[in-house]
């Protein structure tokens, strides 16, 4: 343990000498830091199919500091360089999931779902400015808490499980519908944004056979068509509007048509597809 850790250290403060480069807030540090712990895994695999006794004594080491090295990342990232962040926590969080992947770890998940999350969060500023919808800090917690909500369904009680999926894609869709409803000028971007996000919830939940995603993609459609149609005469490009809602009620229709001709053959399909992927 102490070799190991001791030659990331000191190739950490050889770079820092040599090259003149800052061990904190450091792009490079950090790839090095990334480098070096894959290079341990690789090592850790490696060692478990290896038959031979005198290097067993590297398969601990190299395991548990390959999970636990990573955390130096927090020190030596550059938050001042969201780009560059965000990529290597990217990096990091890949890292996890392959370990996750290889070892079966649940609490890899975990950690490769909370740097996912902070590498979209310090990216978001710059695309919330750009875009100035505010859904955007909503939208990756809470599509966090469903995949996890997913993942663990058969662990929790349908109630509880229920709740979790209604209150998450709820958050969504409230905050969108807050921004469209109450905002003095909303964009175009915001109405499609709602609409958008309303008929992915319906198809998730069909698709899933979600009942909480149908019925809250339907309750806030239903929310946000009123009320554009109440306010559509109040603002500009209400014409614009009312010609989406128009198009949007008629795919709705002819997707329902659609589906109930092939229902047969749309079923067996996707049962198919299930039992492929499953």
């Amino acid at each position: 343990y102490l070799s190991l850790s001791g030659f990331l250290f000191s190739l950490l403060f050889i770079v820092h000498n040599l090259a003149s480069i800052a061990i904190t807030n450091s792009p490079f540090m950090t790839l090095l830091v990334l480098a070096y712990c894959f290079g341990l895994y690789a090592v850790n695999l490696f060692v478990n199919r290896s038959t031979s006794e005198r290097i067993k004594v590297l398969n601990r080491p190299t395991y548990y500091l390959a999970l636990a090295l990573p955390s130096i990342l927090l020190l030596t990232i550059p938050y001042n360089q969201r780009g560059y962040a965000a990529l290597e926590l990217l990096a990091a969080a890949a890292f996890y999931m392959l370990i996750a992947r290889q070892s079966q770890i649940r609490a890899a998940n975990y950690i490769a779902a909370a740097l996912t999350n902070l590498a979209i969060y310090l990216w978001l500023p710059v695309a919330s400015e750009f875009t100035g919808l505010y859904q955007l800090y909503v939208i990756p917690a809470a599509i966090t808490v469903l995949i996890f909500a997913q993942l663990h369904r058969h662990d929790l009680k349908p109630k509880v499980l229920t709740s979790i999926r209604m209150a998450a894609s709820g958050a969504i869709l409230a905050v969108s519908t807050y921004e469209l409803l109450l905002n003095k000028d909303p964009s175009l971007l915001d109405f499609l944004m709602i609409l958008i996000l309303s008929l992915g919830g319906i198809a998730c939940g069909i698709a899933l056979r979600v009942k909480p995603f149908i019925y809250i993609g339907i309750a806030f459609l239903m929310i946000n068509v009123s009320g554009q149609i109440v306010l559509q005469f109040q603002r500009e490009g209400g014409v614009v509007r009312a010609i989406i809602l128009i198009v949007v009620g008629m795919v709705v229709l002819a997707t329902m048509i659609f589906f109930n001709i092939h229902r047969e053959r749309i079923l067996k399909n996707y049962r198919s597809f299930q039992m492929k992927w499953e």
